[in-house]
């Protein structure tokens, strides 16, 4: 009997810092600017008072940068997405109207209207809420769709998006699936190279109740019209009543492409501008997809403008065909929205809710290659949802410099509790665990590379009580993965509903 292929995922409760704590990367700079500012009212203002002065200083700093363990959040960071939401409901930016829907506003006088305009001016606009900064790219005879980034304050970069059939139907052993994450795996080792142009791929799997359109298409042309008609109506109604139950799966891929020096001459050489950019992502993400194939995903192919820009509005408004391309373009994907404090609402018919995973809540033990399969499959109702996971690749010589930084910090501040006798709750031997495991994964020679994943979920119905009913089976689905709880994006819906889209879009999550 085969031993079943394990990882360990989680472990990493917390972020390695000189000064304790864990912090996000903001909040390492706000307590340094505080301490900072700590010593400097010290020295200036002297005595006790300014000893004071500072103590409280830094004991504010301190307070209110120290993340939650259940939230990843900080109370500085709490406070700071609480005021940033009253001042966009304030000017009217929680509305959000397409420019292609918009009708013209007609102007009249008085502050009532003046007021209106206002807000109608706010609310207009041609990018979606967490997707600023997108352009579609376009080449001569290339249809394949290529996004180009520029989110504000980040490097830019190109996406692709590919679709792929899955894994063959039937039934399938534990060694089937395992095989199955190890040619997943040497996938995303193949894109971990030094000069790689490609620094990371971003799985998203989309489920919705089953459409029975296809299959009635498929049995018009198959069934034979001389059948009873008894049969005829029971497997009508069989096919009514599986449509109910059953659920329609669809997995995309979506590449990562920095916009670097390295790949602004190896654009050059194939064609001038942006075409010679289009052709090269096209040809890395074709390369992406031939590795897919090899992994037993089957039937990878490239989203073309259209495709992609139906992907987008059906998951958007699911009423909308996934396939459904003859009537939108990438100029007229986007719908009218409201944000609400726990959901975004889109063309007052659909309430999503997102949540990212956070790597703290996943368990510290070695799972299986399924292990987030109760997400995907099993449902006791069948929920609109997507699950997507980016993994952002590492060359091994980068990833082994990182975890021998984070063993040696681990140790010390082992040693240094061991030192104090401080009764450890747990947390320093699995965050010890997880960093030497990492270090162990990372030896030359072994092949393995580094990763960084980062994952999310959005789940979606028809009105408010149903989304919420949703998102607490999806909570008792991830319970289930090893996930102690997902973390809903109070306030900040709509930016994050983008981040479950294959377009390798994200706020950065805690660790």
């Amino acid at each position: 009997m085969t031993d079943i292929r394990s990882s360990l995922l989680g472990g990493e409760l917390r972020r390695r810092t000189l000064l304790g704590g864990a912090r996000s990367r903001e909040g390492n700079l706000i307590l340094g600017g505080g301490l900072g500012t700590a010593l400097l009212l010290a020295v200036l203002v002297g005595g006790l008072v300014g000893i004071g002065m500072a103590l409280i200083v830094f004991a504010t700093a301190f307070a209110l940068t120290l993340q939650n363990p259940a939230t990843g959040r900080s109370p500085g960071r709490e406070l700071a997405l609480a005021l940033r939401w009253r001042q966009r409901r304030r000017r009217g930016e929680t509305r959000l109207l397409p420019l292609h829907l918009a009708q013209p506003f007609t102007p009249s006088t008085g502050t009532s209207r003046r007021r209106e305009a206002v807000a109608w001016a706010r609310s207009v606009r041609a990018e979606a809420p967490g997707l600023e900064g997108v352009q579609w790219l376009t080449a001569d005879g290339e249809p394949d769709a290529v996004l180009m980034h520029h989110p504000p304050g980040e490097p830019a970069y190109l996406s692709v998006a590919i679709e792929v059939d899955g894994q063959a139907p039937g039934l399938r052993t534990d060694r089937d699936y395992d095989q199955a994450a190890a040619a997943y795996g040497r996938l995303l080792s193949r894109l971990a190279r030094e000069s790689g142009l490609i620094t990371g791929v971003q799985s998203v799997t989309r489920i919705v109740p089953l459409d029975s359109a296809a299959h009635e298409q498929w049995a018009a042309s198959h069934v034979d019209p001389d059948a009873p008609e008894l049969l005829l109506s029971s497997y009508a109604e069989l096919v009514r009543m599986t449509a109910g139950a059953a659920e329609m799966v669809r997995h995309y891929l979506a590449v990562r492409l920095p916009l670097t020096p390295a790949y602004a001459r190896e654009a050059a050489a194939l064609a001038p501008g942006e075409e010679g950019m289009v052709r090269l992502a096209v040809a890395q993400a074709r390369w992406v997809a031939s590795l897919a194939a090899h992994a037993g995903l089957h039937n990878p192919r490239i989203l073309s403008t259209h495709r992609l820009a139906a992907l987008f509005r059906h998951l958007q408004n699911p009423d909308f065909p996934l396939d459904q391309t003859v009537d939108v373009s990438p100029e007229t994907w986007l719908r009218p929205q409201r944000t609400e404090r726990d959901a975004v609402v889109v063309d007052d018919l659909w309430w999503h809710r997102v949540a990212s995973i956070p790597r703290s809540a996943v368990t510290a033990e070695p799972v299986g290659t399924r292990w987030i399969a109760p997400l995907l499959y099993g449902m006791t109702a069948p929920v609109h949802r997507t699950i997507a996971l980016s993994v952002t690749v590492q060359p091994a010589a980068q990833a082994r410099r990182r975890a021998r930084q984070d063993l040696t910090m681990d140790v010390g501040q082992n040693e240094e509790s061991a030192r104090r006798g401080a009764i450890d709750d747990g947390s320093q031997a699995v965050q010890l665990s997880a960093s030497a495991q990492r270090l162990a994964d990372l030896q030359p020679g072994s092949g393995i590379h580094g990763a960084h994943w980062v994952g999310w979920v959005a789940v979606s119905s028809r009105t408010q009580a149903d989304v919420m009913e949703a998102a607490t089976r999806i909570g008792d689905a991830a319970d289930e993965c090893g996930i102690a709880q997902l973390d809903w994006l109070t306030y900040r819906h709509d930016e994050a509903l983008p981040a479950t889209w294959p377009v390798w879009r994200g706020m950065e999550t805690s660790t």
